[in-house]
C-alpha cells in the first residue's frame, strides 16, 4: 500500500466539504468576531475579502458562509479600525437568528437592556437594532474599554 500524499489527503477532505474555508483564510475572521483575538489582517485574509491594503474598515461580504460560535451563519461582516482612542469592531448579522438565540450562542447575559459578555481585550454585544435585525459586535480597545 503506498502512503497517500498529505496534499492530496487535505485536498479530498476539502473537496468532500470535511473540511472549510474558514478553517483556513477566514478562521482568523472567525476568531475576531468571536472576540477570541484579534484580527490580523494576513495576505490570504485581504484576499479573500477583497480588501484593500492599510486599514480594513470597511464592510465586506464573505466568500462563503461562515459559522460563529458553533451554530450562527455570517455571510458578511463590517470591520471598523480605529485609532488608540476609538478601538476596533468587527459586526455582523447573524443569518436568520433571533436575539435569544445569538444571546445563546455566544454566551451573553443580558445586562440594563444589552447582552453582553466581557473577554480579555474587548467585550461582546448583541442587540437588535431594528425589529428583526440581529446584530453581533466584538469591540476591542478605546477609551470604552
Amino acid at each position: 500500500m503506498q502512503p497517500i500524499r498529505l496534499a492530496t489527503f487535505c485536498a479530498c477532505l476539502f473537496a468532500a466539504g470535511l473540511v472549510h474555508a474558514e478553517t483556513g483564510a477566514l478562521g482568523p475572521l472567525r476568531a475576531a468576531i468571536e472576540c477570541s483575538a484579534p484580527l490580523k489582517a494576513t495576505p490570504a485574509l485581504r484576499n479573500a475579502l477583497h480588501a484593500p491594503q492599510g486599514n480594513l474598515t470597511g464592510d465586506y461580504t464573505l466568500p462563503e458562509p461562515l459559522t460563529v460560535f458553533g451554530s450562527l451563519k455570517v455571510t458578511a461582516v463590517s470591520i471598523f479600525e480605529g485609532g488608540p482612542d476609538e478601538g476596533t469592531s468587527y459586526t455582523v448579522k447573524p443569518a436568520g437568528a433571533r436575539l435569544a438565540d445569538v444571546a445563546k450562542a455566544a454566551r451573553l447575559k443580558k445586562v440594563n437592556g444589552t447582552y453582553v459578555r466581557d473577554v480579555k481585550g474587548g467585550h461582546l454585544e448583541a442587540g437588535e437594532p431594528s425589529k428583526g435585525e440581529v446584530q453581533l459586535s466584538c469591540i476591542r480597545g478605546g477609551n470604552g474599554d
